[in-house]
């Protein structure tokens, strides 16, 4: 999995990390993940609500997920408190996009963009601000 972001991202600090900003109800969400060689998967989220800003971070482990003989890329992610709930992904990168989609009936799609370092810079900011 790890060698087809190093397709898409120039420098190595930025290798496994994406980003994404979405609007929820009044608040902003900032999150980055970071995929890592050993299996973790690891979150680090800003909501920012006014002038309230908060950060949350989590750790999950991943794996790909083997389908068989189909070629689909299959992310199985496992719940940071309970290891044996699990959240399987089809994942794509196209360009600087992540993309992934849960499985099943009511599918959702999330979009990442790889990190950059306007991102880092946003994060700091937001470090500086959080309460």
């Amino acid at each position: 999995m790890l060698s087809d972001y190093d397709k898409s991202i120039d420098a190595d600090d930025y290798v496994g990390r994406w980003f994404r900003t979405e609007q929820s109800g009044e608040s902003i969400i900032y999150s980055m993940i970071e995929f890592d060689d050993n299996g973790k998967l690891k979150t680090k989220r800003y909501t920012v609500s006014g002038d309230d800003v908060t950060c949350t971070d989590t750790v999950q482990l991943y794996g790909e997920y083997d389908e068989g003989d189909k070629n689909d890329k299959i992310l199985e992610v496992h719940n940071s408190n309970y290891y044996y709930d699990v959240t399987l992904y089809r994942w794509s990168i196209e360009g600087n996009t992540l993309s992934m989609s849960t499985l099943g009936e009511g599918s959702v799609t999330i979009t990442y963009h790889f990190l950059t370092p306007a991102d880092i810079k946003q994060m700091e900011e937001l470090d500086k601000q959080v309460k």
